[in-house]
């Protein structure tokens, strides 16, 4: 049985999952990195551009972010200890 984000990988085109894995990866805040900023995700799609991953994808991302290029991402969500557990874990708080 495959699960419900493999599912929806099938059915995207996997040029926009290519790129779309790479902005995820590089903005995620990780148990041994901090997320980078949104810049250092456009940086590193600029190098690949057409080579790497599709230039109407890039193109598109970096028309979204123009605005936004120069600021890093805050994690959306944090673990509290002091609230009450989700599904047997830490809850998860905006």
């Amino acid at each position: 049985m495959q699960t419900p984000r493999a599912i929806i990988a099938r059915m995207l085109p996997q040029p926009l999952v290519a790129a779309g894995t790479v902005i995820l990866a590089v903005l995620a805040l990780l148990s041994y990195r901090k997320g980078m900023p949104i810049g250092k995700a456009a940086a590193i799609l600029r190098e690949g551009r057409a080579q790497q991953w599709d230039a109407t994808v890039v193109d598109a991302f970096l028309r979204t972010i123009a605005d936004e290029s120069e600021q890093p991402v805050e994690p959306v969500l944090q673990r509290t200890p002091e609230a009450a557990p989700v599904a047997g874990g830490p809850p998860l708080v905006a």
